[in-house]
């Protein structure tokens, strides 16, 4: 009698905690951080430069430990190219950016993820010692490539991440040497802002 008692008494408090999490977990939420960014190519060395993400996910509760999530973003990428001589070129890009990550989640909060990104150039600005000038045309339209990470969905509707991006695409237009590619690494901090309370109910 206490056994069975007992399991109905926890069956009975999970079901408003799982609800609780789920609820937590899917909405539309808003984000924001840095990065380092450089080009890879076996010809030219480039060095790292800072740079910035912003914009809205949307995370979506499926099965009891996955998550996907779709985002729009404003990035910019940087790197800078060594030069004999003199100061080094720095580029800088500023992409929309579309990625779609799937979550695994190991517990409660604690996620690994990883997905697929694309981004559209929109304005690229190359710096030397003559001063800033508007590269945009010399760089691709798109940009594609793979991305990895983790992250920590936390109760109080806080998302931090830590990502990898490995661009799989060429960055210079017109080029048939160097053949760069973007890498980057990103942390940021988002927070949910709208939650679906239709995925709660649905869990019951």
């Amino acid at each position: 009698m206490l056994p069975h008692f007992f399991r109905s008494t926890a069956t009975f408090l999970t079901i408003p905690l799982s609800c609780t999490l789920i609820a937590q977990r899917s909405g539309i939420g808003f984000k924001g951080g840095i990065l380092m960014s450089t080009m890879r190519s076996e010809i030219v060395q480039y060095d790292a430069r800072p740079g910035g993400t912003l914009g809205a996910y949307l995370p979506y509760r499926v099965g009891n430990a996955f998550e996907v999530q779709p985002e729009l973003l404003l990035t910019t990428y940087g790197a800078a190219q060594q030069v004999p001589e003199s100061a080094p070129i720095t580029f800088r890009t500023y992409y929309v950016q579309v990625p779609f990550t799937v979550k695994f989640f190991v517990s409660n909060t604690l996620n690994f993820h990883g997905g697929v990104q694309a981004g559209k150039r929109m304005m690229a600005t190359t710096y030397s010692t003559d001063g800033p000038t508007t590269s945009t045309s010399d760089f691709n339209n798109m940009d594609f490539g793979l991305i990895a990470g983790l992250g920590m969905d936390l109760a109080s509707s806080i998302d931090l991440s830590l990502r990898y991006y490995h661009g799989a695409s060429s960055v210079l237009a017109n080029d048939q040497t160097v053949f760069p590619r973007y890498r980057s690494l990103q942390f940021t901090l988002g927070k949910r802002m709208f939650r679906f309370r239709a995925q709660a109910r649905r869990r019951r």
